[in-house]
């Protein structure tokens, strides 16, 4: 069984644009992996997908993200072996750290291995953004700039190196519900500066990148 960790990720400044004719918003977001983890292992069998989660009650079917993930692999190579998934959670639910993004990243990366598909990273991100707005960053992690609807990442001066404390209150906040309500909602967005979060990462200087951080959905989340 193989290990593959699924690492959570942060909106140091997340700026929320209209709505797309597809449905989705238009984003510009600068993300940042950290050290917090979900643990991914895999395990290969004859045919198959099975998945079972520990630390957390979620659906183990295709409405699980890890699974989608294999299945779509599994399926666009024509690869005819199975997979067993066993997801340990660590990184807490509907708390805008994309867990559920960071483990269909783990599982892209973990069976194009164990399957030996060979594939790039260039061909894994455009799987991950079949998946999901966040999974094509949670694939590459560090520190980045997410575009569109979140699925066009390019690289950013990474974030010095630093402690962040999470704070997570016992109050889930689903991603639909909460572009709903900045959709209807009278409450002014926060503004948010992200050529202002750019350039402090690009000087190194914590203070002002704290200064920097904001988010659009903060005002109507709060």
């Amino acid at each position: 069984m193989s290990n593959f960790p699924g690492w959570a990720k942060l909106n140091l400044g997340l700026k929320v644009g209209g709505k797309r004719p597809d449905g989705y918003h238009s984003i510009i977001s600068v993300m940042q992996t950290v050290s917090l983890a979900d643990q991914v292992k895999l395990e290969l069998k004859k045919d198959g997908i099975s998945l079972e989660v520990t630390g957390a009650k979620l659906p183990t079917d295709d409405q699980n993200l890890a699974v989608q993930a294999a299945r779509l692999i599994q399926s666009r190579f024509q690869v005819s072996e199975g997979v067993h998934i066993r997801l340990i959670k660590n990184i807490p639910l509907a708390a805008g750290l994309a867990g559920g993004s960071a483990d269909a990243a783990a599982v892209l990366y973990g069976v194009n291995e164990l399957w030996n598909l060979g594939l790039g990273i260039k061909d894994l991100t455009q799987l991950a953004a079949e998946i999901g707005s966040d999974v094509p960053f949670a694939l590459c992690g560090g520190t980045g700039l997410a575009q569109g609807r979140g699925e066009i990442v390019s690289p950013l001066p990474s974030l010095p190196d630093c402690y962040l404390v999470l704070a997570c209150p016992p109050v889930a906040v689903s991603t639909p519900w909460a572009y709903n309500e900045l959709d209807r909602s009278s409450v002014k967005p926060q503004l948010v500066n992200i050529d202002k979060l750019i350039a402090a990462l690009e000087q190194k200087d914590l203070d002002e990148i704290a200064a920097a951080m904001a988010n659009s959905f903060e005002p109507v989340v709060v």
